[in-house]
């Protein structure tokens, strides 16, 4: 393949892969379980590590512990940067750095900054979370104030 057609491809690959990761920021802050089990493989694994140590495995038990972690809050956002992307064949590692915040159940509430280091495989035109692992950089649990109010998403 000419260096040209590689290159475009290369891109192509990159645009699909910073997708996935928009859309699971995206999925997560407007809990929109279908769209958020669309983007792992049937083998996927997602872990969060410490102090909130948690992990699923496939796509039914990753939804599920979504669901437990999403629903008790009265609001959740999450931002996410794409870091470095390499890409090997049909195989990617990626990172991403993550800022969140959300407040539920009641007042408790929290803001983090994070990393995930991440697995994605090509599936046809698109790249699937193979493993998702989760990493607290910084983490504020101390309440806070402010409105919430009801968004609809709107692609």
């Amino acid at each position: 393949m000419p260096n040209s057609d590689r290159l475009i491809a290369r891109l192509v690959d990159e645009a699909a892969i910073r997708d996935a990761t928009a859309r699971f920021a995206d999925a997560g802050t407007f809990g929109d379980y279908d769209a958020f089990r669309d983007l792992w493989a049937e083998d996927g694994v997602w872990a969060i590590g410490k102090p909130f140590e948690a992990r699923a495995e496939g796509p039914d038990d990753i939804v599920a512990m979504f669901k437990k972690l999403k629903e008790p809050k009265e609001f959740f956002v999450q931002f996410a940067f794409q870091g470095p992307i390499v890409i090997d064949g049909d195989i990617a590692r990626a990172r991403t750095l993550v800022h969140e915040e959300g407040r539920g159940p009641g007042d408790t509430g929290f803001r983090c900054h994070s990393v995930t280091n991440d697995l994605l495989r090509r599936t046809g035109d698109r790249w699937l979370f193979v493993r998702r692992d989760f990493q607290y950089i910084w983490l504020d649990t101390a309440n806070f104030a402010g409105d919430v109010f009801e968004v609809s998403p709107a692609v």
